[in-house]
């Protein structure tokens, strides 16, 4: 072969070339900082190229963390989770912390999507917390309580009167407590002076005394309707309370003593009775996706009567000669002699109303929680007997004066006296045939239920009363209690009240199935050695 020389190969090498230089290249004329700002184009070009493809990853990652929030909580502790700017976690979360977690089923690592709550009806928690509040007592104290989602087919509610029909009866003391009795009375010696003189001055101030008896719900009807619950209700109650003189009360224990009068101007005795006939009425609304809101409103009757003994002066002086009493009582009863019966009673009219919102709080908190942690929070406050009173007719009001000697005791002992005639009693009336009107106290009670488990029922109240009247208190009603269910028909109760000071514990048990409820408590004013009354009340009820 022959070799081309250098002469023929370099017009050919440069030929190639030129025929694949562009266009533009060819026409461009460079220039002299051409080559040095082009270097430079390309280095800022690349920069601005590496830090965008650093944003795009760090945006990936992100989206990648927030894409599978819903992890379990092994794989949220294995290590520390790191970005490269931030962390969403503060500290880092290492395997021990997720021992403890794990143990109670909790991740409170992970953020799980928003969802609605939802109140169902059929789940544990609703159906005991339905059957806890179905009740005619809970419609009462609360109308908003007639909106809660029925468990029956038709939502009807009657009261049983057999074998016993819904009551409370409760009866408590000022002054006598369960450890004086066993400190002067259990073991069945006799009382030495000393003892004897403490006793007596227990019972120096007096003795008040309270009874409380009540049918809440001698005829009770509810019913639903398209747009909420109807409610007919009829209740009695019965309030006897008084005040003992302390020494009138001391004196069988301490005796008569010469030349020392006997005072007994706090006696006090009064006793008021009344029937309460409602009609109410509550709905419920559902509160977009946070949880459900109810209402209530009842119009009420009240129709009563009452009596009174109040002893204006009250005087037993013994001497050695003779025993002198002296002292008036002016008292207010119905008027036996008068026919109009149909006066008696006035029916004058009252107010009960009330709301509650309930939430399901396992569905607003954004961690994942074990399915047996409900949260279920429901918030009451109602008011009832608001502006309401009694008003009785055909009332008379009279005033006994006494005053007598008895001179020779040994004559009242042997001989057949009548002591009527020693006893110089006058009889005066002061009004009669006139209407007697007396306020009840009207009351505002706050609940709050907190469900932390379907089985596990904790409230907390508070009853302020709003007005003096019949009933009044001066300090408000405080109430803790847990209920527990461990079946959804079987019943278990605690629960500590604060009422007038006293410490009042309750317990209970019942059975609430799907169609009847009845239930028995008993209670305790005073704790321990101060227990100074005590009480019942039953629950029997039935539902279509």
């Amino acid at each position: 072969m022959m070799k081309a020389s250098n002469k023929t190969i370099w017009p050919i090498a440069l030929l190639i070339l030129f025929a694949y230089t562009p266009l533009s290249a060819q026409n461009e004329i460079p220039e002299e900082s051409s080559q040095t700002e082009t270097i430079f184009e390309e280095s800022e070009t690349d920069k601005f190229q590496e830090t965008e493809e650093e944003l795009e990853q760090i945006e990936d990652e992100y989206r990648e963390l927030f894409d599978n929030r819903e992890t379990t909580a092994e794989d949220a502790v294995k290590e520390p989770v790191e970005s490269p700017q931030e962390s969403f976690v503060s500290e880092p979360v290492y395997e021990a912390d997720k021992t403890a977690w794990a143990a109670l089923g909790i991740d409170p690592f992970s953020i799980k999507k928003f969802q609605p709550v939802k109140l169902g009806k059929d789940d544990f928690a609703s159906i005991v917390f339905s059957r806890a509040m179905r009740t005619p007592v809970a419609a009462l104290e609360n109308p908003s309580n007639l909106a809660v989602a029925s468990q029956t087919r038709w939502g009807l509610t009657l009261p049983l009167p057999l074998p016993v029909p819904t009551m409370g009866v409760s009866v408590q003391n000022s002054s006598f407590d369960l450890g004086t009795y066993n400190k002067y009375f259990n073991d069945g010696r006799l009382l030495s002076a000393d003892e004897l003189d403490n006793f007596v001055n227990l019972l120096k101030d007096g003795m008040d005394f309270q009874t409380e008896l009540e049918f809440p719900s001698l005829v009770s009807f509810r019913f639903p309707l398209f747009v909420g619950t109807v409610f007919l209700n009829s209740g009695l109650y019965v309030k006897p309370l008084g005040t003992l003189p302390g020494e009138v009360l001391a004196m069988p224990f301490a005796g008569l003593k010469f030349n020392e009068p006997i005072q007994g101007d706090d006696l006090y005795f009064d006793v008021y009775a009344y029937l309460k006939s409602t009609v109410g009425f509550g709905t419920r609304y559902q509160l977009g996706s946070i949880g459900e809101v109810r209402a209530g409103i009842s119009f009420n009757s009240y129709t009563g009567s009452f009596a009174m003994i109040d002893t204006d002066e009250l005087t037993l002086l013994s001497t050695p000669d003779y025993i002198q009493v002296k002292g008036s009582v002016t008292g207010i009863v119905v008027d036996p002699e008068n026919d109009d019966f149909a006066n008696i009673p006035k029916i004058t009219p009252g107010i009960d109303f009330g709301f509650a919102f309930k939430t399901r709080l396992s569905d607003l908190i954004p961690i994942n929680l074990p399915s047996y942690f409900v949260n279920d929070l429901d918030f009451q406050v109602g008011f009832y007997d608001m502006g309401a009173s009694l008003s009785s007719g055909n009332m008379l009001k009279k005033q006994f004066s006494i005053d007598g000697t008895i001179d020779d005791l040994m004559d009242l002992t042997e001989k057949d006296v009548d002591i009527d005639s020693l006893l110089n009693i006058v009889e005066t009336t002061l009004d009669s045939n006139f209407i007697q009107t007396e306020d009840l106290a009207g009351k505002m009670k706050l609940m709050v239920t907190w469900q932390p488990l379907g089985r596990l029922m904790l409230q907390a109240g508070m009853t302020n009363f709003l007005n003096e009247g019949l009933g009044y208190e001066s300090k408000p009603r405080m109430h803790l209690s847990a209920t527990v269910f461990p079946l959804k028909w079987l019943m278990l109760n605690v629960g500590l009240d604060r009422i007038n000071g006293e410490g009042r514990l309750t317990t209970g048990f019942g059975f609430t199935t799907r169609y009847w409820d009845f239930a028995v408590y008993t209670h305790a004013t005073g704790l321990g050695e101060n227990i100074r009354g005590g009480g019942f009340s039953l629950v029997n009820n039935i539902y279509f």
